[in-house]
């Protein structure tokens, strides 16, 4: 009998377990990797939803304020007073806010009405942080919101990035 074929179809069968086991690991690497991808989507998509969050009820405050709904905050008087008197309720402790809340009950802010009768609410160093196990995300930003005499939302600043 011939047998110079038996190594070469040894070899192949030694390749293709060879072959098979790498590609296992592969996909294996490939779900782990995929799943901290997802994870970081999550992270994203948090820190995302606390800075609209935080606009959205910069928004619905300052509106509340320029158009003094709230009994207990009305009349004249300071506009910084009026500000953060109207936070009171619309505080939930969300940790998505991140240090939003602080600084309005620190009184770190300014809103003002200017020339033209428009209002401005102006806060620095807003940070939102999001984590999973070892990862996180962290947003620093500072925030202007203009206002119309109606309380309505002109324009919105980010670190002098501009949506009206």
């Amino acid at each position: 009998m011939n047998r110079k074929g038996d190594i070469a179809v040894i070899m192949i069968a030694v390749a293709a377990v060879i072959l098979i086991i790498a590609s296992l690991l592969i996909f294996l690497d490939f779900k782990t990797k995929f799943q901290t991808m997802q994870g970081l989507d999550e992270m994203t998509g948090e820190v995302e939803f606390g800075e609209k969050y935080i606009i959205n009820e910069a928004g619905l405050i300052g509106k509340d304020t320029i158009l003094d709904r709230n009994e207990n905050c009305a009349g004249e008087g300071d506009l910084n007073y009026k500000f953060q008197c109207n936070l009171g309720i619309r505080d939930l402790k969300a940790s998505l806010a991140g240090n939003f809340f602080a600084k309005i009950e620190n009184y770190d802010f300014s809103f003002v009405k200017n020339e033209d009768s428009n209002y401005i609410l102006d806060v620095k160093g807003i940070k939102l942080k999001s984590e999973r196990g070892a990862s996180n995300i962290e947003r620093n930003f500072d925030l202007e919101v203009r206002f119309g005499a109606a309380g309505e939302i002109l324009a919105v600043k980010r670190d002098g990035a501009e949506k009206a």
